[in-house]
This record gives structure tokens, C-alpha cells and sequence, in this order.
């Protein structure tokens, strides 16, 4: 009889715990906001653009226009659980790049720079050892893709000159580091937008500081 009385105090115990798991889950996705909550994609653009005209009052803007659309259609139906569509986080990048007043290749850098970064993509990376970094510049480069081919209508040397961004070869150092670093635009939005969407107070920081007191050094 104590074996058994034993056996269904520990099955009792298991399941009060996997109900503190489903409560603690249920907590978190009500904690996770509405799509409702969020700016839309068009607005977020129209705003990258005015930056991007604030401080280059006279570039041609159609090569980001082409990088925003190629961006849009690559990640056409992708959402984060919130409802959130995750265009957003390439343009919250673009736009964090174009209050510093970087240039048009760098601003489509970084528009870009998730086109390989599909659903469960950090998962599928364990299974055919290729990093969605990697899937990015394939994307690019490869003339059959279509992303290639709108690319270089634009600007033949597009393609190329945005690889040398995101695989650190620029010849400029800030703009890689801009975008891919210890201190970038793409890591200072998931850290907030993820503390955002979750409720939760982790990786929160004073964003506007810091690009305040952001000083380039040797013109890099």
C-alpha cells in the first residue's frame, strides 16, 4: 500500500506541475501584445524615408524603394506570434540606420538582411549546418532568384556591394558594424521589440541615448 500511496502522490505531483507550466504559458501569451498595437509597415516606411531625406535631402531614393519591396515580398505572410508582420524588424533596423545618417546601401543592407531568416529558421540551421546569414547572401548573389534579378535592375553592382555589408568585407567598417556587431541596430531592435511584445523588462534599454551619444571614430 505505501508503494502505491507513493506512486499517486508523485503522479499528483507531476501533474501540479505541468498545470503551473500550461498557467505560466497562458500568463505569457496573454502578456504578448495585439497586432493592434503596432505601427503598419507602410507608416514605418514612410517615416524611414523622411529620415533618410532629413539628412540626404537630395538622394535618389528608388534604390531603397527597390530593397523595401524585394523585402516586403520576401517576407510576405510571415508574422511573429503577436500578429506583428516581421517586415517590421528589417524597417525598424533601416530607419534606427537612417537617424544616423548612413547611406542608401547601408539602409538597404539593412531592409535585407533577414531575407534568409524564415520561420523556425534558427532550428532548421542544426539540421543542414547553412546559417540563415549565409541563406541571405545566396539569396543575393544567385542570379536564378528573383530577388537577384530585381536587385540588379536597380544597380548591377547592388547585389554585390550589399554581400560586402553583411559579410563585414566593406571597405567601411561602420557599415557592417552598423548592422552586424557587439553594439547594432539589428540586435537594439529584437532586444526591445522581444521585451515589448513579452511583457517583460529584459533587454530593455534607452535606444534614443544611445544613438545620441554615438560618435564615429576615424571616419570608419
Amino acid at each position: 500500500m505505501t508503494e502505491i500511496t507513493k506512486s499517486t502522490e508523485a503522479k499528483k505531483d507531476e501533474m501540479q506541475v505541468e498545470k503551473e507550466k500550461l498557467e505560466s504559458v497562458k500568463r505569457a501569451d496573454a502578456a504578448v501584445k495585439t497586432m493592434h498595437d503596432f505601427t503598419s509597415p507602410e507608416v514605418l516606411y514612410k517615416e524611414l524615408i523622411n529620415s533618410v531625406l532629413k539628412y540626404h535631402p537630395s538622394t535618389d531614393i528608388s534604390m531603397i524603394e527597390k530593397a523595401y519591396k524585394v523585402a516586403s515580398e520576401a517576407h510576405e505572410g510571415q508574422k511573429r506570434k503577436s500578429g506583428e508582420p516581421y517586415i517590421i524588424h528589417p524597417l525598424h533596423v533601416a530607419y534606427t540606420l537612417a537617424k544616423l545618417g548612413l547611406d542608401t546601401q547601408t539602409i538597404c543592407a539593412a531592409l535585407l538582411h533577414d531575407l534568409g531568416h524564415g520561420p523556425f529558421s534558427h532550428f532548421f540551421e542544426t539540421l543542414h549546418k547553412k546559417h540563415h546569414e549565409q541563406m541571405t547572401c545566396d539569396l543575393i548573389l544567385d542570379p536564378e532568384t528573383e530577388i537577384h534579378k530585381a536587385l540588379i535592375k536597380e544597380d548591377e553592382a547592388l547585389p554585390q556591394n550589399i554581400v560586402l555589408i553583411l559579410t563585414h568585407q566593406h571597405s567601411k567598417p561602420m557599415m557592417y558594424q552598423m548592422i552586424s556587431s557587439q553594439l547594432d541596430a539589428d540586435r537594439m531592435d529584437y532586444l526591445l521589440r522581444d521585451a515589448y511584445e513579452t511583457g517583460t523588462s529584459y533587454g530593455n534599454f534607452d535606444l534614443e541615448r544611445i544613438l545620441r551619444t554615438l560618435r564615429v571614430k576615424n571616419d570608419s
